[in-house]
């Protein structure tokens, strides 16, 4: 099944993402209360849910049946890094490269991601449950330059949102995981929705194009 779709389960966007998650640091104090295995979990969710949903329904079927397999490893020899050495090439996207050697080097890069993806659900059953982390897979670019917990932020930089809450917002920032209050980082990054004037607009089409663009 996986075959026939022509394409892999995890796009290049998502595994680019999710391949420099065992790169991530966590910055303190803010994240002492947080796990950093937990926080790569709610980064990898972030990721995987943001895809498109039939792709992501079977992936979940997937790898949720690799679970099953691996837990079985004293029955059927497949442990994670068998499973993982398998079933890579079907569910991540296929190197590149026509060098043999760098395709040796970028595939066995693909096996270590897969086996982080599998350890991590392993770990955490609900890691592919849609709510597991709230909010959604948001990069967002700096409005202007300002110190956010001892990290200078340069305008233009990017921030990428993966798991936000009323009370806190986890983001990624050139490899490392900042958990901030809400405020701290929307004064600081561009608003992702579009705003438009309406002032002079009749009030029958000002009240169509407010229902268009907040839809």
């Amino acid at each position: 099944m996986i075959n026939l779709m022509g394409k892999p389960l995890i796009d290049s966007t998502a595994y680019a993402h999710i391949s420099k998650v065992h790169e991530f640091v966590a910055l303190h104090p803010q994240t002492k209360n947080f796990e950093l295995n937990h926080l790569q979990r709610l980064y990898i969710n972030a990721v995987l849910t943001s895809t498109r949903k039939e792709t992501f329904k079977l992936l979940n079927t997937v790898l949720s049946f690799l679970i099953k397999v691996i837990k079985h490893e004293n029955e059927n020899q497949m442990g994670l890094s068998n499973v993982a050495t398998v079933f890579a090439p079907l569910i991540l996207p296929v190197p590149s490269t026509t060098n043999i050697a760098n395709f040796m080097e970028e595939n066995k890069q693909r096996i270590t991601v897969m086996e982080d993806i599998l350890r991590h659900l392993l770990a955490e059953p609900d890691l592919l449950k849609p709510r597991f982390s709230t909010g959604k897979f948001e990069p967002v670019c700096a409005i202007k330059s300002s110190d956010l917990i001892g990290e200078c932020i340069i305008r233009g930089d990017s921030i990428t949102i993966f798991h936000r809450r009323s009370e806190f917002v986890c983001a990624e920032f050139k490899g490392k995981i900042m958990v901030v209050e809400p405020h701290q980082l929307d004064s600081l990054v561009q608003k992702t929705t579009l705003k438009v004037k309406l002032s002079k607009t009749p009030r029958r089409l000002s009240r169509r194009l407010s229902f268009m663009y907040h839809a």
